[in-house]
């Protein structure tokens, strides 16, 4: 019996990140013809297509969405995703958008139109999404659940800090021989913002996976000291069920040394505790009905396995669960939009 067809795969962004992580893991699965890549930089360019086997390579995306993939990944700036994204679901591929899935609502929400109009998948880089502790978290809730949501924290603070003022990936995703372009983060027209859209985006994928109730209304601080994006965030929501929650988070420097996330969610009938930087889960009902996910020291480090992989296995027709969605991604962008419109005028804002 002969093997399936590979999957043909094209990349629109081959930057740091891409290099470092999406493409590598493409290439390595037998079932994945890398056909196509972009990006700015003949010299760079010409480098990956080489390195990685792709059979063509363009500075211009429409050479690559022209070749009717079957999937295509982009990994742009931000404020081009949706350019990108809609050439990609235009031209018949199931897509994968690193995040932010985009700048503004509208914009997300089209994309998730689309996609349901030609019936294909979109993959918003949620790494967390998959990360085993946030399978965890989602098997207790379902397992019991804490009632109605009454409040929601989160909190995160990453090394981001120089990236965010000048461009400067931190050295374990660096590439020397492949400089990113500073403008990519520290411009807002480019990046969209600074750390909301760049991390807090992480967080908010992971808070929507586990609470259904939607966003209404929005207030928020944000500081961004001599950069041009904000680099650190305070958020306060309500959703549309009364409940109130925070969604905070701050830049700092490359030496940090690790990433800090947690979430708390409150209902009517107990809580959730999810702390990745001490690598744990837990579902609270009062003392002596505590369930915690076990897990080691270290566990809880960041990791982007699944969207790629789910990307492919989608692309294939398999049986997979889409653990970020586009109307996921979708439902991560309004806060943060309307944060930073909010900070700005100093006025409270509503999400449609």
């Amino acid at each position: 019996m002969s093997s399936p067809a590979r999957t043909r795969v094209g990349v629109i962004g081959a930057g740091a990140w891409a290099v470092q992580s999406h493409i590598p893991q493409l290439a390595a699965r037998e079932d994945v013809e890398l056909v196509s890549v972009c990006r700015n930089g003949a010299s760079e360019l010409e480098r990956i297509r080489a390195e990685f086997g792709f059979a063509h390579a363009s500075e211009d995306y429409r050479d690559v969405v022209a070749l009717e993939l079957d999937a295509i990944v982009v990994a742009s700036p931000a404020s081009l995703h949706f350019e990108h994204a809609k050439a990609a679901l235009d031209s018949g591929a199931h897509v994968l958008v690193e995040k932010p899935f985009t700048v503004t609502s509208v914009d997300a929400w089209r994309l998730v139109e689309l996609a349901n109009e030609r019936l294909l998948h979109i993959v918003v880089a949620f790494g967390y999404n998959w990360h085993p502790i946030v399978v965890e978290a989602r098997r207790l809730l379902a397992e019991r659940s804490i009632g109605e949501l009454r409040a929601t924290f989160v909190q995160m603070a990453s090394g981001v800090g120089e990236l965010l003022a000048k461009g400067t990936y931190p050295k374990h995703v660096e590439i020397p021989s492949f400089p990113a372009e500073p403008s990519t983060w520290s411009d807002p027209a480019l990046s969209g913002g600074g750390y909301a859209p760049g991390q807090l985006s992480h967080a908010l994928g992971v808070l929507f996976a586990l609470v259904d109730v939607p966003v209404t209304d929005v207030f928020a601080f944000t500081t961004n000291e001599e950069t041009q994006v904000d680099i650190a965030d305070a958020i306060s929501v309500r959703y549309a069920n009364g409940a109130v929650g925070s969604i905070g988070g701050s830049a700092c420097p490359q030496g940090w040394g690790r990433d800090q996330l947690e979430i708390r969610l409150y209902g009517t009938e107990g809580q959730l505790l999810i702390d990745f930087d001490r690598a744990m889960v837990s579902r609270f009902h009062g003392l002596g009905e505590e369930t915690r996910g076990q897990f080691d020291v270290g566990d809880g480090a960041y990791e982007c396995v699944g969207p790629a992989d789910t990307l492919v296995n989608l692309a294939r027709g398999l049986d997979v669960e889409n653990l970020a969605p586009g109307s996921l991604g979708a439902r991560t962008v309004g806060p943060v939009e309307a944060g930073l419109l909010s900070s700005s005028t100093g006025a409270p804002l509503k999400i449609r």
